[in-house]
This record gives C-alpha cells, sequence and structure tokens, in this order.
C-alpha cells in the first residue's frame, strides 16, 4: 500500500453567505498559511486553528486536519451578556 503524498484538509470558515467547509490537497509538509493561498483565502484580521486550538500561519498540517478561521469578535462577550440583562430589565409587565 502506497502512503499518500498529499494532505486532504478542510478549511471552515464564514463569508457573506455563511458558513462553508472548503475541501483542499496539499503537498506533505504544507502550513496554515499555504493551505489558505490554496483555497484562496486571506488571514487579515483572522485566527486561524485546528480543531479549535489556535495554531500560527507557520504550522504544519497533517492529512485530515480542520482548519478553522476565528472572526475578531464585534462585542465583548460580558459586556453582550449585560446588555441582555438590562434590556430585559426594562421590559414593561415582566415581574
Amino acid at each position: 500500500m502506497a502512503v499518500s503524498e498529499l494532505l486532504r484538509i478542510d478549511i471552515a470558515c464564514l463569508d457573506g453567505a455563511g458558513y462553508r467547509v472548503i475541501p483542499v490537497e496539499l503537498p506533505v509538509g504544507a502550513t496554515a498559511g499555504e493551505a489558505l493561498v490554496a483555497a484562496g483565502l486571506r488571514l487579515g484580521e483572522a485566527t486561524v486553528g485546528v480543531f479549535g486550538r489556535v495554531i500560527t500561519a507557520d504550522a504544519p498540517l497533517a492529512d485530515g486536519d480542520r482548519l478553522e478561521l476565528y472572526l475578531p469578535l464585534q462585542v465583548d462577550p460580558k459586556t453582550a451578556r449585560r446588555q441582555r440583562a438590562a434590556a430585559k430589565e426594562k421590559k414593561p409587565g415582566r415581574p
């Protein structure tokens, strides 16, 4: 049985149409940055990770990895919770 000389990577990202997964085949030893270029994506302000673990663009990938692009938060989660709680308290008719 011959060993494959290609890595099969899935890249998960958000775009204007929503969530999508882009399958990419790369040579063994390819990095996260090379995978993004192969998929026609730019890192920009996003952070990358593999299966929820943040990595750098120069990190090597393994066959079957799921490369994910994490966009910066628009609102701090604690601030958002406080705003939702304050909005609930202001609604008329709530006990």
